[in-house]
């Protein structure tokens, strides 16, 4: 599977996705609906990181499908910060930040989790930075009720 996804942390305050090599929309569907259905377990903010510092790359249609998952986001979704984000991905963010300004209100990228827990004013998880394999492999879905968009965005978007 090429997306993981799963709790970050104890307190259930920060879900994780870890993508590696090429994934699909698909992929991405199952991931998002998992990682939709874990926000909604619990009634405070929910961050999320998303570490692409494994992907091949990004599929095609990235921006159409951005706003969309802003869009259908459970309320106590919180920011989103991308880890390991490369020049491509960065510059998609902008664009996409620029036609949606959800996506660089809500988004940033950093190159750490330790920098990402800084950007979510929260304290990085030890065991989450150190061991990758406490989260949990997603299962396809055959049809997901979501659709599933990357986001990305600058720094200063989101805590500027």
């Amino acid at each position: 599977m090429a997306i993981n996804v799963g709790w970050d942390n104890d307190e259930q305050t920060v879900i994780c996705y870890q993508f590696s090599g090429t994934w699909t929309w698909q992929d991405a569907e199952a991931a998002l609906e998992t990682s939709f259905s874990l926000t909604e377990t619990v009634a405070h903010k929910v961050h999320v990181i998303v570490d692409m510092r494994h992907s091949k790359g990004l599929p095609d249609g990235i921006i159409l499908k951005i706003n969309k998952v802003l869009q259908i986001a459970p309320s106590n979704r919180g920011n989103i910060v991308i880890v390991g984000a490369n020049s491509l991905m960065k510059t998609t963010l902008r664009m996409a930040g620029r036609i949606h300004k959800a996506v660089a209100n809500r988004i940033a990228t950093a190159e750490t989790f330790e920098d990402a827990y800084a950007l979510l004013r929260m304290k990085p998880n030890p065991a989450r930075i150190m061991d990758i394999s406490v989260l949990r492999e997603v299962a396809p879905a055959e049809k997901p009720n979501r659709r599933f968009g990357a986001s990305f965005a600058s720094l200063t978007a989101i805590f500027g």
